[in-house]
């Protein structure tokens, strides 16, 4: 597959450029999902799960602050 650099950056190219990047985030996503469910591994790669340490406790507390700040917003 040919590289393709993505360098529109007004008018309607940009709107394709970000919208092929955000369509290609989406199917990468799925390639995860389907990557993890198959090896059981999690992230970018072993040993570097670039994945968030919080605790649930640390999760309810930062959702708790996001949804306070949009009920102000």
């Amino acid at each position: 597959m040919k590289k393709r650099r993505c360098t529109a950056i007004s008018g309607s190219g940009a709107t394709t450029c970000s919208t092929n990047c955000a369509e290609r985030a989406h199917h990468l996503g799925h390639a995860d999902i389907l990557r993890e469910l198959i090896d059981g591994s999690a992230g970018q790669r072993p040993g570097d799960s670039n994945l968030s340490r919080r605790s649930p406790q640390e999760w309810a507390a930062h959702r708790a602050n996001i949804e306070a700040a949009a009920r102000e917003a």
